[in-house]
Formats: structure tokens, sequence, C-alpha cells
């Protein structure tokens, strides 16, 4: 999980790490500092969407799966299990996981019956 930097002196969010640590950047004033670039890749038969935050300020990046397949729970589980390194994906804002002891879990499991 990536942990957001902020700036030290106005606390806008200028990049993400997976270890906290200090950034040394000029300040701009609250929202003035650059916007992160946002890209899409649809990916997995459709099921699955890689979703990419890159901050040009730090030079960092936040990545993450987010699911667009249908309602069904055996497309969500094949999309996390065959789709994913991780094991998790995104559902409407909200994580689901899949665990060979558990099964699927998660907030994201519930947010299914809301996908388009």
């Amino acid at each position: 999980m990536s942990i957001p930097l902020r700036c030290q002196t106005c606390q806008d969010i200028i990049g993400t790490s997976a270890r906290r640590f200090n950034v040394a950047v000029s300040c701009l004033g609250v929202g003035n500092h650059a916007e992160p670039k946002r890209t899409e890749k649809t990916r997995f038969f459709g099921l699955l969407k890689t979703v990419c935050l890159d901050y040009p300020e730090t030079s960092t990046r936040s990545l993450w799966q987010e699911y667009s397949g249908s309602k069904q729970k055996f497309w969500l589980w094949f999309a996390i299990v065959f789709g994913t390194r991780e094991k998790r994906v995104i559902v409407n804002g909200k994580w689901a996981w899949f665990d060979w002891k558990i099964g699927l879990f998660g907030d994201g499991v519930e947010e299914l019956r809301k996908v388009v």
C-alpha cells in the first residue's frame, strides 16, 4: 500500500511511496502543485482496469487494479485469482481480496451488486 507524500509547507499530496520519507520540493502554495497524470488501461478480457497516477514533482507513482466486469462473483474471483499478483482489486472504490482459506472478502464484494 502506498503512503501519500505531502508538501512540508502546505500539506498538499505531491506523491506516494511504500515508506515514509521527506521530499525536498519548493512549495508553490496550497493547490498549486502539479496534478498527477492519470492513465487507465483495460486488460484481462475487459475484467480489470489498471489505473496509474504519476506525480511529476517527486517522480513517484501509485498503481492499482479496478474491477470492471459483471456482477457475478465468479468473474470477480476469476479476475482476482488469475489477473492480479496482489490478489486484490477495487470495486466501486472499496477493496475486495481473495484468499484460498477464506475465499472472497472485503467491502468490495458487497459493492459488486452496484457494478454497472
